[in-house]
């Protein structure tokens, strides 16, 4: 069940995120979990900012199944300290040695490339590799929260 955001009050991206992990696995095939992480509750993302957000951890899904032969794929999102972290991992293959940014542009991998410039678009930092696990790939994107917390106007003062 999908939630229609609010213009107004912005979306809730871990109930849009936790709904596409599963629309993914019924899709695919591929399990694929979604599970909530961090201290404190994620506040309501613009529309514009969560539309990037979500497409970028779709793409992640996407490039998963399509590259890297998972038994599984996680899903994790959440604050932790001033970020909203989204991280999608997933058991497979993993990229090569020495894979970067430049060398993916050269061999055509423009789904990755763009991955990167979705999220420096909106205020983000995305990491694409191995992370702390031995095997498989993480791309974790990271959202400064000030970036989506709006700020309430000061009244002037007489």
């Amino acid at each position: 069940l999908r939630r229609e955001s609010d213009p107004d009050q912005g979306t809730d991206v871990l109930v849009e995120l936790a709904a596409r992990t599963r629309d993914f696995s019924k899709r695919t095939g591929l399990p694929a979990s979604y599970g909530p992480t961090g201290e404190d509750s994620v506040p309501p993302v613009p529309p514009a900012v969560a539309r990037q957000l979500l497409t970028i951890a779709q793409e992640a899904l996407e490039n998963a199944h399509r590259h890297a032969g998972p038994t599984r794929v996680d899903v994790r999102a959440g604050v932790h300290g001033d970020l909203l972290r989204i991280s999608v991992y997933d058991d497979g293959a993993g990229l090569p040695p020495g894979t970067n940014l430049e060398h993916l542009r050269r061999a055509g991998h423009f789904g990755l490339v763009g991955m990167v410039e979705r999220a420096a678009s909106v205020g983000a930092r995305i990491r694409i590799g191995r992370g702390t696990l031995a095997q498989g790939t993480e791309v974790r994107l990271e959202l400064p929260l000030a970036a989506v917390t709006p700020t309430t106007p000061t009244e002037a003062m007489p």
